[in-house]
């Protein structure tokens, strides 16, 4: 990533740009207007106006395109805090985008400033996995795949690596305590993560808080460095590793890389569409930190959406893909992220979906598939899967409604699954009824305690019974 951008390449407006790829991605520059803004109508029609025509690369070269995304993460105008050194930098070893912030500031939009960190990275050979107080965690057993597309993953069950879980303590929290006058980052006025903050503010701020949680995460299959996440930190290198071994497994561990704090640049996410094209420059879009979120699976998130917005309007394709509230956790993020904007990095919660109970990983495909054929992001044969999974669907819920117990019989299952029944069944259902109920309950049943009662039904019926009893567990 480049410490520095020529002057802005674009123009107010942009002659029509031919068809090139569908998505271009580009950190070292952006576009602006050249119109000399005299008044606040002057501004608003040159924004209007203003489309991207390209981007301008430090070394002088001119891409031209029809859309660009944005995706700067931390290093627009990133600063980088280690103890008392603070230097230009968008990640360790990397210059900060400061040409590209000032260049987004000449076309009028309006940013803030938030910050972020990140923990030392540990040499996996150096730290004592078996040491007391250290537990070990193991994978799923069989691991399951995330996609639908997918009936098992690449990786066996006995090669998946493990994780650690281990735990600060007292000792921990007097050696940062000791060292807070290094750390600089924490005193910026700046807001950080609220919800994986780092080491010193866990310190500073949960006093009554006697251990927190560190896990011990391989970077990789073939890498033997290791991330401790909950470990972030900005003091002195020297410090962090006598922070470090305060913690039971870390006593002998090594960096390979010490944590390090980073101050950025981020766009007002309001200066936005829902389909993360900016409204000052069409065919310009934002995704990322950028947008002022985390760095995390909500990054990720928008990445997709304007991955393929920004190719459908390079081809002039059709209307963006558009995510609603009801429909889709990203639709949520990306309707508060333009609507209320930000004042801290956004983090998604299922708490702030008005539907979460209907937005289910299990019905992801369900949801969002022809919606993404229709927007050219899923393929035919994909579709035609997930048609196929929806009729077997109908034709096992119809049998299932034809399926009918008395409540003595339905009370006898929950007895024998080791469960209270009668508040759940009150006269004779059907098996999509009782899913009904006992999903929409206050005392909700877990999946599992569910399934049992579904084997204890069908013990002591026939085979047909038994048969869409048993599919009753799929859906």
């Amino acid at each position: 990533m480049s410490a520095t951008v020529r002057p802005p390449f674009v123009t107010s407006p942009t002659p029509a740009m031919p068809a090139m790829s569908a998505t271009m991605t580009t950190t070292t520059t952006t576009t602006t207007t050249t119109t000399t803004m005299t008044s606040a109508a002057a501004a608003a029609a040159a924004a209007a106006a203003a489309r991207v025509g390209g981007v301008s690369l430090e070394c002088g070269t001119v891409v031209r395109s029809a859309a660009v995304v944005i995706t700067t993460g931390t290093f627009l105008r990133g600063r980088v805090y280690l103890g008392g050194e603070v230097r230009s930098a968008g990640r360790w070893d990397d210059g900060a985008a400061v040409g590209l912030a000032r260049d987004i500031e000449r076309a009028g939009f309006r940013l803030g400033r938030l910050k972020t960190g990140t923990p030392p990275r540990l040499d996996g050979r150096t730290i004592d996995f078996g040491a007391a107080g250290v537990e070990r965690h193991e994978g799923d057993r069989p691991p399951r795949p995330f996609s639908y597309l997918n009936d098992a993953v690449r990786i066996a069950a006995d090669a998946q690596p493990p994780v650690f879980l281990t735990h600060t303590n007292a000792d921990t929290a007097r050696a940062v305590r000791e060292t807070m006058h290094e750390c600089e980052h924490i005193d910026a006025g700046v807001n950080g993560p609220r919800y994986c903050p780092s080491l010193e503010s866990k310190v500073a701020r949960f006093v009554e808080k006697r251990r927190h949680r560190v896990w011990l995460e391989g970077e990789g299959l073939g890498s033997s460095v290791v991330y401790p996440n909950g470990l972030s930190m900005t003091m002195t290198p020297e410090s962090q590793l006598r922070v470090l071994r305060t913690v039971p497994g870390l006593e002998r561990a090594e960096m390979t890389q010490p944590g390090y704090g980073v101050e950025y640049d981020y766009v007002d996410p309001r200066e936005l569409h829902r389909s993360l094209e900016t409204r000052r420059v069409a065919g310009l879009f934002l995704a990322g930190q950028i947008n002022g979120t985390t760095g995390y699976e909500e990054a990720a998130a928008q990445g997709v959406v304007a991955g393929v917005n920004a190719g459908r309007a390079a081809l002039r394709a059709g209307p963006p893909l558009i995510l609603e509230r009801a429909s889709s956790y990203i639709g949520v993020l990306l309707s508060d992220l333009t609507t209320n904007g930000v004042a801290e990095p956004y983090r998604m919660f299922t708490s702030r979906a008005e539907y979460r109970l209907s937005l289910r990983a299990d019905n992801a495909d369900v949801r969002l598939t022809r919606l993404g054929h229709e927007h050219g992001c899923v393929s035919e044969a994909r579709l035609r899967r997930l048609r196929d999974t929806r009729a077997r669907m109908d034709e096992l819920s119809a049998g299932l409604a034809r399926l009918r117990f008395p409540a003595s019989t339905w009370l006898d299952a929950f007895q024998a699954a080791g469960v209270d029944g009668k508040r759940f069944i009150s006269s004779s259902h059907s098996v999509v009824d009782a899913m009904h109920v006992m999903k929409q309950s206050s005392q909700l049943l877990d999946d599992g305690t569910f399934a049992l009662i579904l084997r204890k039904l069908a013990d002591g019926y026939g085979s047909g019974a038994g048969e869409a009893l048993t599919m009753a567990e799929v859906l």
